[in-house]
């Protein structure tokens, strides 16, 4: 027998529920219960930014997200190393055999818009596309100006990941780090259900962006002009971008202008 706890807020929503079907209610109730219970995985992926006689102490996302993974009971953080395609098809093997039901994986690596870190951009999106499983849910492809290749983002989502959010020029490593953090923590706060529809992603990413100033030079260009959202909502077959429609919701701001 399967034992499901269920909070407060939980149940008050199905004292609330309409009708009198008693067991159309208990079914919902329990899916409330296990939508609480989801354990999350967030797996990063990260190459050496630099050598150690330019950075002693080896630059990385782990601090940031170390710190935002304590406010969650239900995520776990899982960290490997890549530097080519082949160890990062070694790592990320290791990374999707992880027992919780849904995986972020983060990617972090120099990068340009054929290249990420020493390997060919297509030859990674093709390795994630093949391991991807049912569990992937998205991806947050840390690498300068790999979110300006089409071709790229596309073949990621080809596997069952639903988003991959990267950006499109150049962008500074601290203020990369501080974005994805604040999209981790929407990420996590999210409905389970909130990849069912475009709607749900962007609005889950606006939240992030809109606590930044558009104005912030984040690299080469403003945030607007930097950042670079691709989407294949839960039961659809090809991914659209979604960039315009997310610089939208957290800013109100025209992208095409």
């Amino acid at each position: 027998m399967k034992r499901i706890e269920i909070d407060e807020r939980a149940y008050a929503g199905f004292l609330d529920l309409p009708g009198s079907d008693s067991s159309k209610k208990l079914r919902k109730l329990i899916e409330l219960g296990e939508r609480q219970q989801d354990e999350i995985a967030l797996v990063v992926l990260e190459d050496v930014l630099f050598q150690f006689g330019d950075n002693r102490g080896q630059v990385s996302v782990a601090p940031f997200f170390d710190g935002l993974v304590r406010f969650f009971d239900n995520v776990r953080i899982y960290r490997l190393n890549f530097y080519d395609a082949s160890s990062f098809a070694q790592a990320l093997d290791n990374a999707m055999s992880v027992s919780e039901s849904r995986v972020i994986l983060y990617v972090g690596a120099h990068g340009s818009k054929g290249r990420i870190a020493s390997a060919n951009a297509r030859t990674i999106a093709s390795q994630i596309a093949k391991a991807a499983k049912d569990k992937l849910e998205g991806i947050i492809l840390s690498s300068c100006e790999t979110g300006s290749n089409d071709d790229t983002l596309e073949k990621m989502l080809e596997g069952r990941a639903n988003w991959v959010f990267g950006y499109s020029n150049s962008v500074h490593i601290l203020s990369s780090m501080l974005l994805e953090t604040a999209i981790l923590k929407q990420v996590f706060c999210a409905e389970s259900d909130y990849i069912d529809t475009q709607e749900g992603i962007v609005e889950t990413f606006s939240k992030a962006l809109g606590c930044f100033n558009p104005a912030w030079h984040f690299g080469d260009d403003e945030m607007p002009m930097s950042v670079r959202l691709q989407v294949r909502p839960k039961q659809k077959q090809k991914s659209i971008d979604a960039t315009l429609d997310l610089v939208q919701a957290a800013w109100q701001f025209d992208k095409t202008e």
